[in-house]
């Protein structure tokens, strides 16, 4: 599991146990009415933080309509449950998979 920190029309940044390795992820979540949304992203940096978990920085990819409707679920799922959004995440060696939800 990981957990959003922030969240921005240009990207993601999630906090993990694990280093995110792979260039290119998929991230999912559900919004408030059931619906998945879907979008691609860029791993842009990833550091191990003075609590010794790991903060990836997550460039959007995709068109403006597309992030934009991303992010506004996001931030409505994120303030639904009282600024605590956690990310389940799966590895494969081709992409790493995130639901958020």
């Amino acid at each position: 599991m990981s957990r959003a920190i922030d969240i921005s029309r240009a990207g993601i940044l999630l906090e993990t146990a694990y280093p995110i390795e792979s260039g290119r992820i998929s991230m999912m979540t559900v919004d408030m009415d059931s619906n998945l949304i879907e979008i691609k992203g860029e791993l842009r940096h990833c550091s191990k933080s003075d609590t010794a978990m790991y903060h990836s920085g997550i460039k959007f990819i995709g068109a403006n309509e597309q992030i934009t409707k991303f992010v506004t679920q996001m931030i409505k799922v994120y303030n639904h449950r009282k600024n605590n959004l956690l990310i389940a995440q799966s590895h494969n060696r081709l992409k790493n998979q995130m639901a958020f939800g």
